[in-house]
């Protein structure tokens, strides 16, 4: 088979969240570190964009599925030690058209400086 560090996870628009939870699933779960993650045009949560569209209101009526910011929280936070150092980091691109209508761009730019902000050193935007 294919080893997980030649597996690359890729999201895009909705998909972001089920590529960033199967990182961490894969990552806690199993112990396995995938090759990188690759996301195009991701949200924060499905409950942001909802409040994009429709202010705070609408996002009252949405549960908090696929909260990508908590996610990347959880991913770059404390890993199994079996994994040690190198196995700690899953390695992040994050893509994004700066003109796009449907998931802002800030979306995008909030997941990056988060994972900046918790230490990973290897994410690109």
């Amino acid at each position: 088979g294919i080893p997980c560090s030649q597996v690359l996870l890729f999201g895009r628009s909705l998909g972001s969240g089920p590529a960033l939870r199967l990182a961490k699933i894969a990552r806690d779960r199993y112990h396995w570190t995938v090759g990188g993650v690759v996301l195009q045009c991701p949200y924060i949560s499905i409950k942001q964009i909802a409040s994009d569209y429709a202010c705070m209101a609408g996002s009252m009526l949405i549960p908090t599925y696929y909260d990508n910011l908590c996610t990347l929280k959880d991913l770059c936070g404390d890993c199994p030690e079996s994994l040690g150092d190198e196995g700690r980091w899953v390695p992040l691109l994050i893509l994004h058209g700066e003109q796009d209508e449907v998931i802002w761009p800030y979306h995008s730019h909030t997941l990056y400086d988060e994972a900046v902000r918790q230490g990973h050193p290897m994410v690109e935007k």
